[in-house]
């Protein structure tokens, strides 16, 4: 899957599972920092954030990732703004 078919996903996630969406784009913050487009790995990490500020995350269950691995980005077992904030610590979130 390319960049923008994922970010159509998310596009089209982000209102139905803000859930799974929040996860997406973590993925594709981390692509974007890999390629060194800055302003987007800065926008999907924000939204990413964004999101998962609307969830329930207070147990273990709540923060366990949806994802394993996507589009080669490995997701840690855990997930949650603090992470999200830890993992992207290279942008200003």
């Amino acid at each position: 899957m390319t960049k923008p078919a994922l970010e159509k996903d998310f596009d089209n996630m982000k209102d139905v599972d803000p859930r799974k969406a929040a996860e997406v784009a973590y993925v594709l913050a981390k692509l974007h920092l890999d390629d060194g487009d800055i302003e987007k790995a800065t926008r999907f990490g924000q939204e990413s954030i964004r999101l998962f500020d609307k969830c329930e995350m207070e147990t273990l269950k709540d923060c366990a990732t949806h994802y394993t691995i996507l589009e080669g980005v490995v997701l840690p077992d855990i997930i949650h703004q603090d992470v999200i904030r830890n993992r992207l610590n290279a942008l200003e979130l």
